[in-house]
């Protein structure tokens, strides 16, 4: 969020106090998902990028392709496995899921992802 910017600030001040309150809380851009996370797509390790900010408090993030590592890999080919659908096909899409940020910790210099 860049406070800056007269069109994100307006963008900003238009947002319900709620999701106020969850992009003060979270503002950046990137982040790693925390151990001991509870999601099989968007697992321990892994970065992510908020795309979007959810009236239950919860965001939206991207797990893009790049930064998948092994486990999201393994429970990805088990879900499509599971699905039907061609892990082929899946494995180099970037994949959008709902989190509860509480599993957000912020990158720092390490931008890569660990298995």
């Amino acid at each position: 969020m860049d406070f800056n910017n007269p069109e994100h600030i307006k963008w900003f001040n238009d947002m319900p106090p709620n999701i106020q309150d969850l992009i003060r809380a979270y503002p950046e851009e990137t982040y790693r998902i925390k151990k001991g996370a509870p999601y099989s797509l968007s697992c321990e390790g892994v970065i992510v990028k908020i795309v979007s900010y959810c009236a239950n408090e919860w965001v939206v993030v991207e797990v893009l392709a790049k930064n998948k590592n092994k486990l999201c890999r393994t429970n990805e080919r088990a879900l499509c496995e599971l699905n039907g659908t061609d892990y082929n096909e899946a494995k180099d899409k970037d994949i959008g899921v709902e989190i509860e940020p509480i599993w957000l910790e912020p990158v720092g210099e390490n931008t890569e992802s660990y298995d």
